[in-house]
């Protein structure tokens, strides 16, 4: 088999291209280490929602657990007043809704799942 037909055998199945390619052990390390971080973050996360942990504070930065984040939708035109610069007020509606001021028509949210955000030094 020439060359050229193991390049077009090669080049119409690009999984298996894929994986005839070499990869480095540094980047196979690479690859164990992130996932290794990754897990331990998700590990940090869900002992600080199963604690009751908002936000750990340190020298090293911060660790925070963002539970009450909505996302507005409009699904009309609104007055002006419902918008800073070309979206939504989110502050002004998150303060309309928490004191329980009737909302304008055609206004829905969306809660987001607990997530937590790192500020690290």
């Amino acid at each position: 088999m020439s060359e050229l037909e193991t390049t077009t055998r090669l080049l119409q199945r690009p999984q298996l291209a894929l994986e005839q390619q070499p990869v480095s052990q540094t980047f196979l390390d690479f690859l164990a280490i992130h996932e290794a971080v990754q897990m331990a973050w998700q590990g940090i996360e869900q002992a600080m929602l199963d604690h009751s942990v908002k936000q750990l504070k340190g020298d090293w930065g911060t660790l925070s657990i963002v539970t009450d984040r909505k996302t507005w939708k409009a699904d009309r035109e609104l007055p002006l007043e419902y918008y800073n610069a070309p979206t939504l007020n989110s502050a002004k509606l998150n303060a309309m809704w928490k004191n329980d001021i009737p909302m304008p028509a055609g206004l829905d949210f969306t809660v987001t799942a607990p997530y937590m955000t790192r500020r690290l030094k």
